[in-house]
């Protein structure tokens, strides 16, 4: 018989010495290291049109759930063929959306449930005080219902007191008493109209206008008074801006300086002379001039009589900038103008005024001359703010033969601040500091942020993508992060 000879060897897999592990470690980091530099590379090519890109895209309006801005509040027969009326038409040209109640209620009746929901759902009430305002028991049951707004909501209630004193109404004096001794004999229930007068006293005691203080006690004043605190209170004015911005306290506090306006603990308290500024705000595209004029803006547009800030002049063109700024200085909705009269018009109108404009990327000469080229046009005291990357632009202000040797000020906004760009990129693609499981990943954040030229804008668009898109930083382990998150944003790009 034949004998089988059986080999003692058997497969065994081959079990990397520590020697061939490091070097399969140091192959990988390099391939990983090849990679990341070309994801950088990429960025760095890419980083204008990303700023370019994030100009383009406008957020959606947030929804507030409020349908109505404006509640007045008023007794139609003293008021609403008059001041009322007027009131109306004045806020509705303004761009404010306005609710009035003209109906009467019958005895015994109350509110209605659509006009409570009115009520709760505008952000401000208007309270018109009038001789005859405390006979009609609706204007004191709107009245009840607007204080619960305010204790409730922190709705604002504004009082005018037209014709009838502050304290005739908290004390229910003359005219104000002869309506309660009415209810009273009409049998009202006492503890309804012990609530009245108390919420009689709480509105009687909130600041509010008097038309007997009004200069002249002209109605024109009283409406415009009316009109810019109710503009303040609806922030129609402000500009959206982000609640906190890394970096930027330290350009607003020179660009106050520059613009001599009084700056204290983050408040601006007072415009100072009555010279007539310009002051440009330069830099390249993305870095965050109009970030930081609307943040001054903001901060300083209720030192002035009226306001205007004129978003993309570039984008926007000429002549649509030029309705916007005569409709903004007048308080009132755009419409559309004839081309012709349109400088003679902003030349004609706001001489008198203090005023506050901002011109936002402008690019060439004749966008300033069409819109603020002679500051002679405006009040004594007017500031104009240009954002702008073309200096030279700035010299086509014409100051006027008293300040003929002025000059437009410049302000320079450079890249970000290295830790505040790392702290910006952080803010919003790990919402704070990193977390210990993306510890290796974060490792890449100061070439991102170095590769985006320390830019706020192209900053802020990578990192949104790239916190939408988790998996490229949470995936893998450590020693192939930086591999794995090269390919994916080399994948997806």
């Amino acid at each position: 018989m034949q004998s089988i000879v059986l080999s003692n060897d058997v497969y065994r897999p081959h079990v990397p010495s520590a020697r061939e592990r490091e070097k399969e470690i140091e192959r990988e980091r390099e391939r990983a290291s090849e990679l990341v530099r070309a994801f950088l590379i990429i960025l760095r090519v890419m980083a204008p049109e990303v700023v370019a890109a994030g100009r383009k895209r406008k957020s959606p309006e947030p929804s507030s759930g409020i349908n109505r801005e404006v509640f007045l509040n008023f007794r139609g027969a003293d008021t609403r063929e008059g001041f009322t009326d007027l009131l109306h038409k004045d806020l509705q040209n303004a761009g404010i959306e306005v609710f009035r109640d003209d109906k009467k209620l019958l005895a015994g009746e109350e509110i209605d449930w659509g006009l409570k929901n009115a009520i709760k759902r505008s952000r401000i009430s208007i309270a018109i005080f009038s001789k005859d305002y405390a006979s009609s028991k609706s204007c004191l049951m709107e009245l009840v219902q607007m204080w619960e707004c305010r204790k409730s909501d922190g709705q604002t209630i504004i009082p005018i007191f037209y014709d009838v004193s502050p304290d005739a109404v908290k004390h229910q004096t003359g005219d104000f008493a002869t309506s309660f001794k009415k209810h009273e004999d009409d049998k009202v229930d006492p503890k309804t109209i012990q609530n009245w007068k108390k919420v009689l006293q709480l509105v009687g005691g909130l600041s509010g206008y008097e038309r007997d203080n009004i200069n002249g006690r002209h109605v024109t004043d009283l409406l415009d008074k009316v009109k810019t605190r109710v503009r303040q209170e609806l922030k129609e004015d402000d500009q959206d801006v982000p609640d906190k911005v890394v970096g930027i306290d330290l350009h607003v506090q020179r660009m106050m300086t520059k613009l001599d306006v009084v700056y204290s603990r983050g408040q601006a308290m007072k415009v100072c002379g009555e010279d007539r500024r310009v002051v440009g705000i330069c830099g390249m595209p993305g870095v965050g001039k109009t970030t930081l004029a609307k943040i001054v803006f903001n901060k300083i547009h209720k030192l002035f009589h009226a306001c205007s800030f004129l978003k993309g002049v570039n984008s926007e063109g000429v002549e649509f900038s030029q309705e916007l700024l005569i409709a903004d200085l007048q308080k009132e909705k755009r419409e559309p103008l004839r081309s012709s009269g349109k400088v003679k018009k902003i030349k004609s109108l706001f001489t008198n005024m203090k005023v506050l404009i901002v011109l936002d990327d402008v690019r060439e000469d004749e966008q300033i001359k069409a819109l603020a080229g002679d500051l002679t046009w405006f009040g004594p005291g007017s500031r104009i703010i240009v954002t702008t990357h073309r200096r030279d632009v700035l010299k086509v202000f014409d100051f006027g033969e008293e300040d003929k040797d002025r000059a437009a000020a410049q302000y320079e906004v450079k890249p970000m601040e290295y830790q505040d760009a790392l702290q910006l990129f952080r803010m919003h693609v790990f919402q704070g500091d990193a977390p210990q499981d993306v510890s290796e990943c974060d490792s890449l954040s100061p070439d991102i942020v170095e590769a985006l030229g320390r830019l706020p804008m192209a900053i802020e668009l990578q990192a949104k993508y790239l916190k939408n898109n988790k998996e490229i930083w949470m995936r893998g382990f450590p020693l192939t992060c930086g591999r794995r998150l090269g390919m994916a944003i080399l994948l997806e790009l």
